[in-house]
């Protein structure tokens, strides 16, 4: 019975202690926490001037080019047959 009792203790020990993160691994987490908060910003803050580029096309395009646009395209000429 008191082998049984030291075995568990033993397990239990060795459970505690193996389940603990490293305090390396625990700041390698942290730095990577950190960098995809700093990503999931950029990555907002590109969005955000993709938006307003797109807008500015649009504002361009409808400022500058919406004469081009209305007018019809000129019809092709056909070419000219060949003599013989």
């Amino acid at each position: 019975m008191k082998k049984l009792i030291t075995a568990l203790v033993l397990v239990a020990f060795v459970f505690i202690i193996g389940c603990q993160q490293p305090t390396e691994l625990k700041t390698q987490l942290d730095k990577q926490s950190e960098q995809i908060k700093a990503l999931e910003t950029q990555v907002n803050d590109l969005n955000t001037k993709i938006e307003q580029l797109k807008s500015d096309f649009e504002k361009h395009m409808t400022d500058f080019h919406k004469k081009a646009a209305t007018q019809p395209a000129p019809k092709p000429v056909p070419p000219a047959p060949k003599g013989r």
